[in-house]
Order: C-alpha cells, then sequence, then structure tokens
C-alpha cells in the first residue's frame, strides 16, 4: 500500500473518506474524538512487545479499512460500540448500580 500519512491531517481526510465511503451517521468531529479516546484508553501501556503489537494491529486496521476490505457494518459497529462505551462512562451511577454495590441510597 506504501506509506502511510500519519498525523491530525491526514486523520481528517481519513475522517472525511471514510464517513463517505462507508455511510458513518457520526459527524467527523466525533468520529475524531472516538478515535482519539481509543488510542488513549492504551496510554499506559509500557510493555514494548505489547506496543509494537498495537502498533501492527492499527496499522492493519487502517489499510483493511482504506482498502475497502471491511464492510460498512463494521466499521459502523466499530463507532457505535465506541459512541457506547463513552456514553456509559460519563454516565451517573443509577438506584440499582449503589443498590449492588451495596452503598445508601441519594433519597433515603
Amino acid at each position: 500500500m506504501g506509506r502511510l500519512l500519519t498525523g491530525t491531517t491526514a486523520a481528517s481526510c481519513w475522517c472525511a473518506w471514510i464517513k463517505r465511503a462507508y455511510g458513518v451517521s457520526l459527524p467527523e468531529s466525533e468520529m475524531r474524538t472516538l478515535l482519539t479516546s481509543a488510542f488513549r484508553d492504551k496510554k499506559d501501556t509500557a510493555e514494548i512487545h505489547t506496543i509494537n503489537r498495537l502498533i501492527v494491529q492499527g496499522r492493519m486496521e487502517l489499510e483493511e479499512t482504506l482498502m475497502l476490505w471491511k464492510g460498512p457494518s463494521h466499521v459502523n459497529n466499530w463507532f457505535d460500540a465506541a459512541q457506547a462505551k463513552s456514553s456509559a462512562e460519563v454516565a451517573p451511577p443509577s438506584f440499582l448500580d449503589d443498590f449492588f454495590a451495596g452503598k445508601p441510597s441519594a433519597a433515603a
């Protein structure tokens, strides 16, 4: 495939192209945010073998996406799962969460 572009400008181009090619319904800014958070989730990785594996996997995923080897459902499902994960992290604990954790409810 040749040399892959890196950096924020390349990511912006890829997000725009992926949005059009795969019919992703999210705005490009949200797509970039989800991709950035996926990278930042792994920022504390310290083992060199794990880092190398993550780099190779990331490049393979990018190549598969850019070469249209993935179907639209694969890409859209990844963004849906990433969006659900990010919204679940922000959600405040519910009554049942407190109940199962053995905490007294705020209403009591």
